[in-house]
């Protein structure tokens, strides 16, 4: 089995997650995780919930970038500046979206 590097997997993460590559995210995710969102008022926990939540989020535009990532082992935690907005950017690899910016925590 081939050992893939933790902080790879979450660089992986976010642009699939950025680019709406929804399938992939999943494939990326723990069975038990949970994913928090400052729109929404309670976590979503696990891997069928997640993958349900994801089509809100179809035009919703995301600029991720990380802030601070560490690991140790199969473990990372990383610090990410998200930035959203509701329209597409003209051109997505170099337009950051406009609209509200968050920090977002992730471990393990």
């Amino acid at each position: 089995m081939n050992k893939r590097d933790p902080e790879a997997v979450v660089r992986q993460y976010i642009d699939a997650k950025d680019n709406h590559r929804w399938g992939e995210v999943v494939s990326l995710l723990d069975p038990e995780c949970t994913s928090t969102d400052p729109a929404i008022s309670e976590p979503v926990k696990g891997i069928e919930a997640i993958a349900e939540y994801f089509p809100m989020l179809e035009h919703v535009y995301m600029k991720t970038e990380i802030l601070m990532m560490a690991s140790k082992g199969d473990d990372v935690a990383a610090e990410l500046a998200v930035t959203c907005a509701f329209e597409k950017p003209g051109d997505p690899a170099t337009s950051l979206p406009t609209g509200p910016s968050f920090v977002a925590k992730m471990a393990k």
